[in-house]
């Protein structure tokens, strides 16, 4: 849910996940209660793997906006996984700031909160509900959860659903091979 907007969805849903979407111009968001909402495929960073729907109709009851968290906060990650109806896991925030690749500047938030295919693009909230992160990624490619999880923070969903997400440079490294002479 979009940070400032209190307690609805007004149209616009900046926490989606690229990759889930990936490929689709429209698709049916599915709420917590079953509600089915059409929804369209608005803007999409594939370097930061995030996308922003815009949803046919209002939704009430988003979630609220929480504060950045700090290392050891108690937090918890909602999703589908593994074609699972709702499922909430608990975990704590292990870092505040992991880069996880080089070329991406995302700083995720780290934590163990057990996360697996289907959890992608689910809330990770703290101990009060409130939106501190995006679930996004797990910690070594493989496709199961193996006790470490990578949330987007929320605070880049508010910067890319206002546009002000700078361009992540290309930087292009030629390597050589070194000689001892």
């Amino acid at each position: 849910a979009p940070r400032g907007q209190g307690d609805a969805l007004r149209g616009w849903l900046p926490g989606a996940v690229r990759h889930v979407v990936a490929g689709q111009d429209r698709l049916q968001v599915v709420t917590r209660d079953g509600e089915r909402v059409m929804a369209r495929v608005a803007a999409r960073d594939s370097d930061r793997d995030i996308a922003m729907l815009h949803l046919d109709t209002r939704l009430d009851g988003g979630l609220k906006p929480g504060d950045t968290p700090a290392t050891g906060d108690a937090i918890f990650a909602t999703g589908a996984p593994l074609q699972t109806e709702f499922t909430a896991t608990r975990g704590i925030i292990s870092s505040t700031g992991r880069q996880v690749l080089p070329s991406v500047p995302v700083r995720y938030l780290q934590h163990d909160a057990a996360i697996n295919p289907g959890s992608s693009g689910g809330p990770l909230v703290d101990r009060s509900g409130r939106l501190i992160g995006l679930n996004s990624r797990i910690a070594d490619g493989s496709r199961y959860f193996v006790g470490i999880s990578y949330a987007i923070p929320a605070d880049i969903l508010d910067t890319f659903a206002e546009g002000d997400l700078p361009d992540v440079p290309i930087v292009r490294v030629v390597a050589d091979d070194l000689t001892q002479r």
